[in-house]
């Protein structure tokens, strides 16, 4: 009632000498939520992006609708991070070049390497991918049923299992 602290946290485990997790601060990882070592429980989610340019209007505006009615419930925590990184293409070039070498027709294997060209030197240096993460930490008034790591765990993936039936709109 008091807020005492959380029942059946455990010991984070060993930890080598000199090593990442001497100084990182994640205690552990259970059932997809992350325990720090100041006994904080967080739920990180990755966000697919969707391009709202490409919707009509009013499939833009149930998309802003959904979005909006999110946050009027969402955690207080609630942070959201926009990671922006340049684009790898080799993958698809390298995959292109498979293409070419089994073409038939010397006029699609040169569309190819135009393709294979234009990526490479181009659109490669001005190309960027963006990743969108959600997270949230647990809070008081979120009211797990019980004071333990369980049910806390329990409760924050029932708080994702909410923002993706929202974001899904």
């Amino acid at each position: 009632i008091l807020g005492g602290g959380v029942r059946d946290l455990g010991r984070g485990g060993s930890q080598y000498r000199d090593s990442i997790q001497a100084w990182l601060p994640i205690k552990n990882i259970l059932g997809g939520v992350v325990i720090t070592k100041d006994n904080r429980f967080v739920k990180i989610l990755e966000v697919l992006p969707v391009n709202i340019y490409l919707k009509s209007p009013a499939d833009r505006q149930n998309i802003i609708s959904a979005f909006a009615a999110y946050l009027k419930i969402a955690p207080d925590s609630m942070k959201i991070e926009v990671r922006t990184l340049p684009a790898d293409t080799s993958d698809y070039v390298e995959r292109m070049r498979q293409y070419a070498e089994k073409e038939e027709n010397d006029y699609c294997r040169q569309m190819i390497e135009d393709n294979i060209q234009e990526i490479g030197l181009g659109i490669a240096n001005d190309a960027i991918r963006h990743r969108f993460f959600i997270s949230f930490a647990y809070e008081a008034h979120m009211k797990a049923r019980k004071n333990t790591v369980r049910d806390i765990i329990v409760r924050l993936n029932e708080e994702a299992d909410t923002a993706r039936r929202y974001l899904d709109l």
